[in-house]
């Protein structure tokens, strides 16, 4: 997990199992709630998500709303897989899910 933060856009990129174990990593990735710019959270190779991460992710939402931000703001690239676990835990009414193809716009590897 890393994360690249410019005053605009903040992209955090994970990698494999996110887990339980990974939800500190998760969170410490994540830009302050009061930050104005663009959240980018690339999961494009990220195997699985459980529920503690779905949790820190709705927990952060919930955070930027309070502190003035708006949700749409928060943007995950999601691979198929994922997509369908967002689709199916109502996320992509949350935030901004986009697929794999929208990784370039915002993602240099």
């Amino acid at each position: 997990m890393f994360s690249d933060q410019t005053e605009e856009l903040t992209v955090a990129t994970f990698e494999g199992a996110l887990g339980i174990y990974e939800r500190p990593l998760f969170e410490k990735a994540l830009p302050p709630a009061n930050y104005a710019g663009r959240i980018v959270l690339d999961f494009a190779r990220v195997t699985s998500i459980d529920s503690t991460i779905l949790a820190a992710l709705m927990l952060y939402r919930q955070r930027r709303i309070i502190a003035g931000g708006n949700p749409l703001e928060v943007i995950a690239i999601v691979n198929p897989r994922l997509h369908r676990l967002f689709e199916i835990t109502g996320i992509v009414r949350a935030i901004t899910v986009l697929p794999l193809e929208a990784r370039e716009e915002f993602v240099q590897d």
